[in-house]
């Protein structure tokens, strides 16, 4: 560790600041040691003779204002020692240390009676422990340190051997290898405490470097979201537009050959609107913007849904699709674990890479529950199994075939199985096949008869329901012209009086001579304007409440997290205009 701490660059300015205060803050503890050891000494030499009471109480003087240096130092200097950096090491410290340590070896020279042992014994007790005293209480300055000890001890070698005789040749002897000693192990005790403080010290350089990396991280990953979110808010305008315009299309089209065409376009349009839906996903879940909704689910009924979803796909690929009769139930949220296994059975269709089967199935895990997709297919190599879960990562797709997917399934499910607190492993061997378990734990778990899952319908597939009996008006804002035309196109189509307007001024001014029924709005309008204060103001003038949809291309999670906030339903784009009629079916009831 020495070797590698000698290494590192060492701090030159925070290192000597540092090293500065903690000397100014073990002034008090000095100066009380200093006081409490003179006045002891004080009075043994004042009950040992009385004739020496002058004497003493002047070296008890000069140890006062010694220890009022101490304390007049501390108190000027312990906040702010920038006056006195330049001058503390050797200008102050060095000086005080050896006017403190002479006082304490003159006192004995002075104070020694030969004729007393008494005398001596208390004096050479109170000498090694102010030696030992700067040894311990001294480590940072070496200077300081060594000054200390020498001016304590010289005094007492000196006046030892101008008395001589056999005790006091002994004496300077003993005071002689205690200096040296003294020296030594204040040496290395300075090494063992600079090498901490340089730890430290680099450990705070690294703590630095990290926070500023760590900032760096969020700086990028908030830049990221950022630029997503604009991204799929751009791409989805066009989007939706586009698919509006197909639903239009579609509906005067009479020729095969023309439908055809068309039906290769919606299926262009779809599977990017997939991606823009895999995009709003991961942007949601990583805004905290999903909320659970636990409820019982059947997971019997589940596995039969999801075979009658996916066994016709996975039959096109010459799949096996089977799942094991269960009557466990569980106690979560139906929609998010439907789209967990939906994916986890979608990935194994997709890259099987061979014909084969796909299990589907759950077993008991002691008090909890293990769901279980099985298949046979290529596997997964082991080096590849922890990159899977990243986003846009394919281990057999280099060249990006879009009929493979575009690598966000499985990111996507382990976001959700986090939320869930659930844990989902793989277990995979090349050419056997692989296993995805999640472990659902007991709290979920339900051991009674429980109600039935409920999925989320796909009202795309259904046929569009009429406009509701009292919505015969439709207040659109809108501040992209081709969505803005699309959308009034296909609503007018159903049969409303739809307007629209751009912005929140824009949309007042229709408000003279005609009133909505409804109100749908992008959340992104012209001039700055958003959603929220577009309906606010609208809101204030009219004579009652109007039903409201946000219809909106904007992924970005705060965006997301604020709309939920306001409780107002919400979609995204690009979205299907079946899907949107039924929407505003739904909400025009439950609002108006």
């Amino acid at each position: 560790m020495r070797k590698m701490l000698h290494a590192l660059p060492r701090p030159t300015t925070e290192f000597l600041d540092e090293k500065i205060s903690a000397a100014i803050g073990n002034y008090v503890n000095s100066t009380i040691a200093l006081l409490t050891t003179s006045i002891l000494l004080a009075v043994a030499l004042l009950s040992l003779d009385q004739k020496l009471s002058n004497t003493v109480l002047i070296w008890l003087s000069v140890q006062v204002f010694s220890s009022g240096i101490l304390l007049l130092l501390y108190w000027r200097y312990h906040h702010d020692h920038q006056p006195i950096r330049d001058i503390w090491e050797y200008g102050l410290e060095l000086p005080l240390r050896l006017f403190t340590g002479a006082t304490w070896g003159i006192g004995w020279a002075v104070f020694i009676d030969p004729n007393n042992l008494s005398s001596a014994f208390f004096l050479n007790t109170t000498i090694c422990g102010v030696v030992l005293g700067y040894v311990v209480s001294t480590p940072l300055h070496k200077a300081g340190m060594i000054t200390g000890v020498i001016a304590c001890l010289t005094p007492v070698i000196l006046m030892a051997l101008w008395l001589g005789g056999h005790l006091f040749y002994w004496i300077a002897a003993i005071a002689s290898i205690f200096a040296v000693v003294g020296c030594v192990y204040g040496l290395k005790l300075n090494k063992i405490y600079m090498e901490v403080l340089y730890q430290r010290e680099e450990n705070q350089h690294l703590l630095d470097a990290l926070s500023k990396e760590k900032q760096q991280v969020e700086t990028i990953s908030r830049e990221k979201t950022r630029i997503l979110a604009a991204a799929s808010h751009d791409l989805r305008q066009p989007m939706q537009a586009m698919r509006l315009f197909e639903g239009l299309l579609a509906a005067q089209l009479t020729d095969s050959k023309q439908q055809i065409l068309l039906d290769k376009l919606s299926q262009s349009s779809q599977n990017l609107a997939s991606l823009l839906e895999a995009l709003l996903d991961v942007a949601k879940l990583d805004a905290g913007a999903v909320q659970i909704q636990p409820r019982p689910v059947e997971l019997n009924q589940l596995f039969r849904q999801l075979y009658q979803r996916y066994a016709d796909i996975a039959d096109t690929r010459h799949i096996e699709l089977h799942y094991v009769e269960t009557h466990q139930h569980l106690f979560t949220d139906p929609e998010q674990l439907t789209r967990i296994l939906s994916n986890l059975l979608d990935n194994a269709i997709k890259h099987m890479g061979r014909s084969g089967k796909i299990l589907m199935g759950v077993r008991r895990q002691g008090q909890g529950l293990r769901l279980e997709v099985w298949d046979n297919g290529k596997g997964i190599p082991e080096q590849e199994q922890q990159r899977i879960f990243d986003a846009f990562y394919q281990v057999d797709n280099p060249e990006r075939n879009r009929t493979k997917g575009v690598g966000l399934g499985l990111s996507i499910v382990k976001r959700l199985t986090n939320l869930l607190g659930c844990e989902l492993r793989l277990i995979s061997t090349p050419d056997i096949g692989c296993r995805f378990i999640l472990d659902i734990p007991a709290p979920l778990r339900l051991t009674e008869d429980a109600l039935p899952v409920v999925t989320p319908h796909n009202h795309a597939a259904e046929p569009a329901p009429s406009p509701p009996q009292n919505l015969h008006t439709l207040l659109l804002l809108e501040d992209d012209s081709e969505v803005a035309e699309a959308l009034s196109a296909a609503l007018s189509a159903w049969g409303l009086d739809v307007r629209t307007a751009s912005n929140t001024q824009k949309a007042l001014q229709h408000l003279h001579d005609w009133l909505p029924d409804m109100l749908i709005s992008d959340y992104q309008l012209e001039g700055g304007d958003i959603a929220t204060t577009a309906i606010s103001a609208i809101s204030a003038h009219m004579p009652h409440p109007v039903p409201t949809l946000i219809l909106t291309g904007n992924t970005n999670p705060m965006i997301i997290r604020e709309l939920q906030q306001c409780h107002l339903p919400t979609l995204y784009k690009p979205i299907h205009i079946e899907t949107l009629k039924h929407a505003i079916h739904t909400h025009f009831t439950l609002q108006g």
